[in-house]
């Protein structure tokens, strides 16, 4: 597996950035709609907020990254545990004083280990993100993305989506900032379903590499639902292609 990634991956690599090799853990424990632990990555550049998850990433290139993660997830009284392995390349498109575009292409696999009947999947996807500094302290983001992912176990099932997102950051001191992030996914192969969130959070970073947040808003695809939780991570070495808030595989 590590092998095919290399060999898809390497020849996108382009430009640098501080290499990523280390643990990162993201918890995301949730009140409303329903109590539980939130299992599972939001492949957001941004940290608006996170499912629950233990990461660890390595650097093939300075923009060529390959991890894998084990993410548990808690629910009315029921235990779930899945995991992925994944590689994920980054190209750096333009950038500027006050912000960049980069592309991003991502090969993976989920395995849904518990509860049962065991499932696997394999998914692709190629996704543009762009920044830009509106001023001092206002971060003005968004991207696209297009997905595929073949279920194999325990049936046979192709899902293709669509994905977009743009959201604003509010640096209001050196350590607490705040995120409204708003997003739609189309799923379509059969399914042809219209999914929407709208997500508010504030983090605050009790020491480098360690925040804490509390996020809220309303997510839903024929119905509108409200969330209310809260979201943390730490990070082994912050600030790199392989931080949550930038890139996991």
């Amino acid at each position: 597996m590590k092998k095919t990634l290399i060999g898809l991956l390497a020849p996108l690599a382009l430009g640098g950035m501080a290499l990523a090799d280390g643990f990162s853990i993201t918890g995301n424990l949730q009140f409303l709609p329903q109590f539980g632990l939130i299992g599972g990555q939001f492949s957001t550049p941004y940290r608006s907020y996170r499912g629950t998850a233990l990461n660890y990433t390595a650097n093939l290139t300075d923009n060529v990254l390959v991890g894998a993660s084990l993410r548990p997830g808690y629910f009315g009284g029921l235990f779930a545990l899945a995991s992925r392995v994944g590689g994920v390349a980054v190209i750096n498109l333009d950038r500027n004083p006050s912000g960049y575009i980069e592309a991003a292409f991502r090969l993976g696999s989920n395995q849904v280990i518990v509860p049962g009947p065991f499932a696997f999947d394999f998914d692709a996807g190629a996704e543009i993100f762009a920044t830009q500094r509106l001023a001092g302290a206002v971060v003005l983001y968004g991207g696209a993305g297009l997905e595929a992912t073949l279920l194999v176990a325990p049936n046979l099932a192709l899902t293709p989506s669509l994905n977009g997102f743009t959201g604003l950051k509010l640096e209001l001191t050196p350590a607490l900032e705040a995120y409204l992030e708003g997003g739609l996914r189309y799923t379509f192969g059969g399914l042809n379903t219209l999914a929407f969130d709208l997500t508010s959070s504030a983090y605050y970073e009790i020491q480098r590499g360690l925040r804490v947040g509390l996020y809220t808003g309303i997510f839903g695809t024929n119905t509108t639902n409200f969330k209310l939780g809260i979201a943390g991570e730490w990070t082994e070495k912050p600030e790199t292609l392989g931080t949550p808030g930038n890139y996991l595989p």
